[in-house]
């Protein structure tokens, strides 16, 4: 058995590290929460790709603070390996390296960033970052191990809508039930995808 797994708001607490580590980490310089969030959206909405250092940066535009972006980066990273869910760091050592994927969406080189200083590169063995959807990347991995079965866990609806579903796949919804509406359910439900609220609640493992 071979299990992929997301990893933003999956594997990795995402919300979390955003809220203490990334947008705390310029506290001490005198910036609010509140100013680093909104500066967050901004940098996000004016870059089509996001680097930690150019986010440090542009914080930091237009400011008379003296700061050292690397020691900043450094300071945000190191914290890193604490926002892996326990649950499922338990889980990716139990299943043994040979069976854990992991297939990210995101910009890449902050995902590498994020997956390597979680440690998850020695958990797992590949590595996959799309920009778009995962669907290709999922039918593939599919496709190599044909005949074998394959789970495929993810925190976003749209992730797990996948056209022609290989005959090897079983998906996990493992985002917030309470996010969907009684049409993304029913479309679950006939996918044949589960919600899972508890990873113990799949046997196989």
């Amino acid at each position: 058995m071979k299990v992929i797994f997301d990893f933003d708001d999956t594997i990795f607490d995402t919300k979390k590290f955003k809220e203490e580590a990334l947008f705390n980490a310029f506290i001490q310089y005198g910036f609010t929460n509140e100013f680093v969030k909104n500066k967050y959206q901004e940098h996000r909405k004016e870059n089509g790709v996001f680097e930690l250092i150019d986010f440090i940066n542009f914080v930091f535009d237009k400011s008379d603070k003296v700061f050292n972006s690397e020691n900043i980066q450094y300071e945000i990273v190191k914290k890193i390996n604490t926002y892996i869910k326990e649950e499922y760091r338990n889980l990716v050592t139990r299943l043994g390296r040979e069976n854990v994927f992991i297939v990210s969406q995101g910009d890449e080189q902050f995902q590498r960033l994020k997956i390597k200083n979680a440690d998850m590169e020695i958990l797992a063995e590949e590595i996959i970052i799309v920009n778009g959807k995962k669907e290709e990347e999922i039918r593939n991995l599919c496709l190599r191990w044909d005949g074998e079965q394959v789970l495929f866990l993810d925190d976003k609806f749209t992730n797990l809508i996948l056209e022609n579903i290989p005959s090897n796949l079983q998906q996990y919804f493992v985002g917030d039930e309470n996010s969907l509406n009684k049409e993304q359910k029913s479309v679950l439900k006939k996918l044949n995808i589960k919600v899972l609220k508890d990873l113990s609640d799949i046997r196989e493992f």
